[in-house]
C-alpha cells in the first residue's frame, strides 16, 4: 500500500488514505488544504500531496478519542 518510505515512515498517497479512512478522495484534499489533515507536500510539477502512515494513524486515534 505506501508509495516511498522517508525517514522510515511510509508516505502514502491521497488516494490511498481517502482508501483507508473511507472518505472521497476529495475530501482528503479538502480536509488538506484546511489544515484539518496533517500532508507534506511532495516535489514535482503537479506538486502532489504524500501523508506519512504514521502521522495519518495519530490523526485517526485523535479522532476516535474525541467521540468518546
Amino acid at each position: 500500500m505506501p508509495t516511498a518510505q522517508v525517514d522510515g515512515s511510509p508516505r502514502l498517497t491521497a488516494q490511498q488514505v481517502a482508501e483507508l479512512l473511507g472518505v472521497n478522495y476529495y475530501t482528503i484534499l479538502k480536509w488538506v488544504r484546511m489544515g484539518y489533515l496533517p500532508a507534506v507536500r511532495w516535489r514535482g510539477p503537479r506538486g502532489k500531496y504524500r501523508f506519512r502512515l504514521s502521522d495519518i494513524e495519530e490523526w485517526e486515534r485523535k479522532q476516535s478519542v474525541g467521540k468518546l
